[in-house]
């Protein structure tokens, strides 16, 4: 396995491995790397292996002592957990994949569901496909900014897989653009709409990377806008650090949500659950 190239490269190596084992001990329902071990001894009996808390064996991956990825560690945790190296390429909600997967991978996430309103007292429902060949991107992406405002709307903040979806679809649109310009700024505006919720940041902060997230997406955006000097035009601002940092300080949201239809929400949910209870469409 190739070391890192870059600190960049290796941070990522890192916040990919403490996320992995704060992922697995929230999993075997631990509160420490020594319960942990405890955990992987007795999940490992069958196997013979050495004890690995008198070793504290755990530690290093738990703080991120690590300068390549764990190729080892991945394949011993995957006998006891066969998903750990899942985990550890995917991250929380598919979370790694969005923000540094292949572009033809980005399309499965942001766009893999339709519209999903979770009404409390009913269930989530279901509408219409938010994107499809019978839609141009334009209209997929004004659909997908749309559900994420109406949840809102219901009373439903953001969760980490809307963050996975708008950091994805965020993606696309830069790669979009690298061909043909879209005029779309509102894709980082769901990105930070996402990463100011309380179960996004909770969840983040759980895991330990909420501050790295947040910088690399603050990063990712700077980068966009000194280099793509249409992107940068249709934003229409100066201090791109300070807009990547907090763009509703530029922009109000009542601004941002003023450009899609959100008053016929009552409405809508009220056809939805007609259709659903006809069984037109199915809950998710």
């Amino acid at each position: 396995m190739a070391r890192p190239k870059n600190n960049n490269e290796l941070d990522i190596v890192k916040i990919r491995t403490v996320t992995l084992m704060n992922m697995l001990k929230d999993l075997a329902g631990v509160q420490n790397p020594n319960q942990f071990a405890e955990w992987v001894n007795n999940k490992s009996a069958h196997l013979n292996w050495c004890d690995t808390k008198d070793s504290k064996k755990w530690y290093p991956y738990f703080e991120g002592r690590v300068k390549q990825k764990p190729v080892k560690i991945l394949g011993l945790l995957d006998q006891i957990c066969y998903f750990a190296s899942s985990f550890y390429e995917k991250g929380p909600e598919c979370l790694w994949n969005a923000m540094w997967g292949a572009p033809f991978d980005l399309w499965d996430i942001g766009f893999s569901t339709v519209l999903n309103f979770k009404d409390g007292r009913q269930g989530p429902l279901k509408l219409i496909a938010y994107a499809d060949n019978s839609l141009t991107f334009a209209q997929s992406v004004y659909n997908f900014q749309w559900a994420l405002l109406m949840n809102q709307v219901i009373g439903n903040e953001p969760e980490l897989f809307d963050l996975s979806k708008s950091i994805a679809i965020y993606r696309i649109d830069q790669e979009v653009s690298k061909f043909h310009s879209t005029g779309e700024t509102g894709l980082y505006k769901c990105i930070h709409l996402c990463l100011s919720s309380e179960g996004v940041i909770n969840a983040l902060s759980e895991l330990g990377i909420l501050e790295f997230v947040s910088k690399q997406l603050i990063k990712l955006e700077v980068s966009r806008l000194k280099s793509d000097q249409h992107y940068r035009a249709a934003v229409g601002v100066s201090d791109i650090v300070k807009y990547a940092q907090d763009p509703f300080a530029f922009c109000s949201k009542n601004k941002w949500k003023s450009a899609f239809d959100l008053e016929e929400g009552p409405s809508i949910i009220s056809r939805m659950k007609e259709l659903s209870a006809r069984s037109e469409f199915s809950s998710r």
